[in-house]
């Protein structure tokens, strides 16, 4: 149910056939808040029995447009069999940016031409095609006891 109305926000924001370039530059032919749809073990999430997220695979190329954005997480482990999955296809084609951290480089290629690597926890390399690759830190808090 919910990603029936998210595919519904996604629709009621695709720019009408007279929208200007100065209205695509600056995404002002629709209002309302940014959404980010976060999820977490991707792996679990993404099944043989399907993919909650599959009706959103056609607007994936219009997110940024519309002011949706997307936090998937998942397990290194099994990553490079899940890139033949629809949504996680569709993503890396459109050049998706991302961060890899530590994992098996024999899952191969995972976001651009980025592999896993064993990293110290929080490390990692920031994927994207206008940066590159570059080593990055993810901040980590202490678990609370």
């Amino acid at each position: 149910m919910h990603m029936e109305a998210l595919a519904g926000v996604f629709s009621r924001r695709q720019p009408p056939t007279d929208v200007t370039p100065r209205q695509l530059r600056d995404r002002s032919w629709w209002s309302g808040p940014q959404i980010f749809i976060i999820v977490d073990d991707y792996d679990l999430v993404a099944t043989n029995a399907g993919n909650p997220l599959a009706p959103l695979a056609e607007y994936l190329p219009f997110a940024r447009d519309t002011g949706v954005r997307f936090i998937i997480a998942r397990n290194s482990a099994g990553a490079s069999r899940s890139m033949y999955e629809g949504f996680m296809q569709r993503i890396k084609e459109l050049g998706a940016q991302g961060v890899v951290l530590s994992g098996d480089p024999s899952e191969g290629d995972l976001i651009g031409s980025v592999r896993g690597h064993a990293m110290p926890p929080g490390r990692g390399y920031f994927a994207s095609r206008r940066r590159g690759a570059p080593l990055v830190q993810i901040g980590r808090l202490p678990e609370q006891r």
